[in-house]
């Protein structure tokens, strides 16, 4: 046995070349199963709208553990590299390029910007493999995936042209948040809320054909002139009588009659218990209108901020103009009862930090109703485990809360949805265009026919969706599922964040048993979010983010892999300290030393010994060994049955510790010097170490 440990710890000198071995050598590919066991971890792809962050790297290192493990028991294992195209926001990326460059997409064509997106991602999306390669991933790099790839694109358009026709992806017209900054709806995740000192504005609306009023209250008078109704709770006293009469209001300033209406969605203790209905830019007065079969579509604000037609003599100012001026014609009218200070939330979009405006806006969604069933059946099937179980609440006030989902972005970069329209805005939803072009003749009979294709990209997350079982090469076209697909899915396991939940995992499920009738994993294990040392979540603003390459470049991809897994406990957030690191490169260089000691005391010892056999020939000449080292080997049994506990629970933390602590304590400061003292001596009595 030869080995080459050079005097000093560097790992610069030879972590770059071991990678290299690795992967040239094919060991990060699956082999045959010695135990019969597969483990496969759907790696979750990083966006491409940058280099990776601290959080990537604790994920990496958490899903490395995972699968070197297997490996080493002997498991056929798997590990996928990618990354996510992340629609919105590597456009936005690129849209910020572009200024910085005075330029515009608005002045490119598709074709153009879309060159200008690939270009984008070519450049982050190998810096983020150079990234997997430095964090020592063992991921098989032959079936490297992007989300956009061709093949992956045809997954998608055949998904959604299967559900299409299943009735279960629709387009209709919604409540949705609209950006107008991205100009582009976005989910509700992807909206914040923020408490902000406004007013509350009381106004007299004075029942028809009476002298009598209802005084309702409203944060936003400028919508009033898209009002349809004045709701209160039927429970309530005071307006009873009114609502028993069906009894009509006059609607200030335009003088229009409207319904009063009783619905349980009005609280009565906010304001004066009488709410506007004003169902184009309110989600819950649009389900109110909705409900009562109110008009819909009245709106008077448009997607640039500024009032419509409808608003009348307000048409074309912005909304904030146009609140102050109906205010001062509400109080010229003796309309304006009072205003008094109110703290609201108010909605602004997580990347562009803009005002979110609510809009019925016409748009694709996916019926979630009879696809969430399947899943719901399966959770309480306990087809998939959860851990840490606290996150099963987490899970149930999510699943069983869904909504249908909003799939089309008013974006370029992504997958442009499968759908083309005739001249009379007939649908054909297709794989391809020759194939849109088919139906599209059966259709009208006639070969002269033009076709337009929707604008929308999907939503980003409707191809991640597809993700466990497309990047095993899923067969959606009936045909014999390849080998890759048949050992591997489900996944044994996927880790992740539980702070996409609802982004990502949740839509997983959903498209795994709408497509392949299975959960598309056995297992989800939540990890927490990567803060700094003293708790606070990183972020440029605060400038306290970590680079994970400086950190390697500093002290060495064990040093920092060992610092993400101690105090990585499941589902908990993990603080990062720099000393941590430095503390665990000055332990890597003691395991170094020991290594490297071990090996020269080992030269030529173990020649022609197959390292299967040694095991076997440590029990035949038991008896033979002095007391410590059958003390030693006692030692490493238990801490083998320690890792091997721990590995199955997840518990990464305690094991890096009990190792740390076995190898520094027990092995380096005790045996290596006992073993110093005794190499020598044949003699050597149990009793002189006691």
């Amino acid at each position: 046995m030869k080995t080459n440990f050079q005097k000093k710890y560097n790992p610069k000198d030879f972590e770059e070349k071991l990678y290299k071995n690795w992967e040239e050598s094919g060991k990060f590919k699956p082999r045959d199963s010695k135990t019969g066991e597969q483990f496969y971890i759907p790696m979750p792809p990083p966006n491409v709208t940058s280099k990776l962050h601290v959080g990537h790297s604790s994920m990496l290192t958490l899903e490395d553990i995972m699968v070197r493990y297997h490996r080493m028991k002997g498991d056929s294992t798997l590990m996928i590299p990618g990354t996510d195209h992340a629609g919105i926001s590597t456009q936005i990326k690129v849209e910020e390029k572009l200024a910085s460059e005075g330029k515009s997409k608005h002045t490119m064509s598709r074709g153009d910007f879309l060159k200008e997106c690939y270009d984008w991602n070519d450049t982050y999306g190998s810096q983020i493999q150079n990234q997997f390669r430095k964090m020592g991933t063992s991921c098989d790099w032959t079936k490297e995936k992007f989300t956009l790839d061709p093949d992956m694109n045809k997954r998608v358009n055949k998904a959604f042209c299967d559900l299409y026709k299943k009735g279960l992806i629709y387009r209709g017209e919604y409540m949705v948040n609209y950006d107008p900054v991205l100009d582009t709806v976005v989910s509700d995740q992807e909206v914040i809320y923020k408490e902000e000192e406004g007013k509350m504005y009381y106004i007299t609306y004075f029942v028809a054909g009476t002298d009598k009023e209802v005084i309702v209250a409203t944060t936003r008078p400028e919508t009033m002139l898209g009002d349809v109704a004045v709701a209160v709770n039927p429970k309530d006293k005071r307006y009873k009588k009114l609502l028993k009469l069906g009894k009509k209001l006059i609607l200030p300033i335009v003088n229009i009659e409207i319904d009063l209406i009783g619905d349980e969605m009005v609280d009565m203790e906010f304001g004066t218990g009488a709410v506007k209905i004003t169902p184009a830019h309110d989600q819950n007065d649009f389900q109110v209108a909705k409900r009562h079969n109110l008009p819909l579509n009245k709106i008077v604000i448009g997607k640039d901020g500024k009032m419509t037609k409808v608003a009348g003599i307000f048409a074309g100012q912005d909304f904030k103009t146009a609140r102050e001026n109906i205010v001062e014609l509400l109080k010229s009218k003796g309309n304006l009862v009072d205003i008094k200070p109110h703290i609201s939330k108010v909605g602004y979009g997580d990347r562009s930090h803009a005002k979110i405006e609510t809009i019925i806006s016409t748009q694709w969604f996916v019926k979630i109703e009879p696809i969430v069933k399947k899943v719901i059946s399966g959770y309480r099937k306990k087809d998939f485990e959860i851990i840490p179980k606290r996150f099963n609440k987490i899970f149930e006030d999510w699943i069983f809360n869904l909504r249908d989902w909003c799939i089309s972005r008013q974006l370029i970069w992504g997958h442009q949805i499968p759908v083309w329209y005739g001249p009379d805005e007939h649908i054909f939803c297709a794989e391809t265009e020759e194939k849109a072009y088919e139906q599209a003749r059966e259709f009208y009979k006639k070969e002269d026919i033009e076709l337009k294709r929707d604008l929308d990209s999907l939503d980003t997350w409707f191809s991640s969706a597809l993700w466990p079982f497309a990047i095993l090469d899923y067969d959606m076209w009936g045909a014999e599922q390849p080998d890759l697909f048949k050992q591997f899915y489900p996944a044994s396991v996927l880790e992740t964040g539980h702070d996409i939940i609802f982004f990502w995992v949740i839509r997983m499920l959903l498209f795994g048993y709408e497509f392949t009738g299975k959960a598309p994993f056995k297992k989800i294990y939540f990890h927490g979010l990567v803060r700094d040392k003293i708790g606070r979540k990183m972020s440029k603003s605060l400038g306290n983010g970590v680079d994970p390459i400086e950190m390697i470049d500093k002290y060495g991809t064990d040093a920092l892999r060992l610092t993400l897994s101690i105090g990585n406990t499941p589902g908990n957030d993990l603080k990062f300290d720099e000393d941590n690191v430095e503390n665990n490169m000055i332990f890597i260089n003691k395991l170094w030393n020991a290594s490297r000691f071990v090996g020269t005391n080992l030269t030529g010892k173990l020649d022609g010994i197959d390292i299967d056999d040694i095991e076997k020939i440590l029990i035949k000449h038991y008896d033979e060994l002095m007391f410590h080292e059958k003390w030693i080997l006692s030692r490493i049994k238990y801490l083998s049955d320690e890792v091997t506990s721990g590995m199955e629970k997840y518990s990464f933390s305690d094991i890096g510790q009990e190792l740390q602590v076995f190898t520094r304590n027990e092995f380096c400061d005790y045996y290596i010097e006992v073993f110093k003292l005794t190499k020598d001596s044949s003699k050597y009595h149990e009793e002189v170490i006691s």
